[in-house]
């Protein structure tokens, strides 16, 4: 539980095994799945939401995070 639940990472320990699923989730699973096109305002949410982890935020505090004009579509 201290080391995460990545196999791979936990037999090489090579953090770029964590960056590259990072990538391959925010691509396949968010991006194409939800016919996305803003791929910047989504890495910037994504790098912001896993520094934030446990931190109370509102759909107001990311648009301005991640420079989004509607609260309403970083919410959707």
């Amino acid at each position: 539980m201290q080391l995460g639940g990545f196999p791979a990472y936990l037999q090489t320990e090579r953090k770029e095994l964590l960056s590259d699923l990072a990538v391959d989730v925010l691509y396949r699973d968010i991006l194409v799945r939800n016919g996305l096109r803003d791929e910047l305002s989504l890495k910037n949410l994504m790098t912001f939401l896993m520094g934030n982890v446990g931190n109370l935020i509102t759909g107001n505090k990311l648009t301005q995070t991640i420079r989004v004009k509607s609260a309403k579509t970083v919410l959707d």
